[in-house]
């Protein structure tokens, strides 16, 4: 099970269930998809992914860009558009706006972020904490998983 075994879970009660199941189960930590850190130099203060199902991926991404002006700092925004996902133009100056990134790009993301706006997808979470990211994690309506792991 991709969580710790005590104190502080990932998952709360979605891996430790009052009732176990009867099959062995061993916690193995946080699975991450990138390598240790390096220290980058911040390029962007507000890493900002979108993923998920649509229509709610869109609904996100519109609210996102009617905000970004507003903000301050560097931003990438990561649209999760793989493949022809139809670009868009940078709503400010600020800004910059990407279809997709392949994991070695994503991890300097992160690296050159200070903060992380994304849903809260139990691996995106993990990939959070194993990257020591302050973040702002939005459930998906309607997905009972990320609703629990953003009160969480």
């Amino acid at each position: 099970m991709p969580d710790v075994a005590n104190g502080d879970t990932i998952a709360g009660q979605l891996s430790h269930p009052k009732k176990l199941p009867l099959i062995p189960l061993k916690y193995i930590g946080p699975l991450c998809r990138f390598d240790a850190i390096t220290l980058r130099t911040k390029k962007y203060t507000w890493l900002i992914i979108l993923s998920g199902p649509e229509p709610q991926r869109t609904l996100l991404e519109k609210k996102i860009l009617d905000i970004i002006a507003k903000m301050d700092g560097h931003i990438l925004l990561v649209r999760g558009k793989p493949g022809n996902g139809g670009e868009i133009s940078a709503p400010s100056p600020n800004c910059t706006v990407v279809n997709h990134l392949p994991t070695g790009h994503m991890q300097q993301a992160f690296e050159e972020s200070e903060f992380v706006i994304s849903r809260c997808g139990y691996t995106t979470v993990m990939e959070v904490l194993c990257m020591q990211k302050k973040s702002i994690l939005i459930p998906t309506p309607g997905q009972t998983e990320q609703e629990y792991l953003a009160e969480h």
